[in-house]
């Protein structure tokens, strides 16, 4: 498989379905870029692991929810190392009364959102990576 789901907490993510995921992803790089997916890690951290990272790496001294790397080699393949907050997750997911699991599929697709290009600094920028966020999610959820 070309998804790989890292660290401890299962439970976590023990409801997500790789392959279902898998299928959204490759659609995603298909419709953005006509890219393949190669590899990507996603590893779940705790919030103080994921500041370290973002510190060292990026020189951001905060918590985040996702920290995205382009692994790529070329511009016809994607590889990624996609680091999660599942703390952040969790804390979103209370906030915006969603499910732990939609939450934790939001930035996953947040973070292949980038890697296609897509910003989010802007106001209009968000709207539209909410908006593709959400169509991946009900693709996730729904199928076609």
């Amino acid at each position: 498989s070309m998804i790989q789901i890292h660290g401890n907490y299962q439970f976590f993510y023990s409801n997500i379905k790789l392959s279902r995921l898998e299928d959204c992803l490759i659609l995603m790089c298909s419709e953005y870029k006509k890219r393949e997916v190669k590899a990507a890690n996603i590893i779940l951290l705790n919030d103080e692991a994921i500041r370290d990272i973002n510190n060292e790496s990026l020189g951001h001294d905060y918590y985040t929810d996702i920290i995205t790397f382009d692994l790529s080699e070329d511009l016809f393949h994607v590889e990624t190392d996609i680091y999660i907050s599942f703390e952040r997750v969790k804390e979103n997911a209370q906030t915006n009364h969603e499910s732990n699991k939609t939450e934790l599929l939001r930035v996953v697709f947040h973070g292949f959102l980038h890697l296609m290009g897509l910003k989010d600094k802007t106001k209009l920028e968000s709207n539209n990576m909410r908006k593709a966020e959400n169509k991946y999610i009900n693709l996730y959820l729904n199928g076609k």
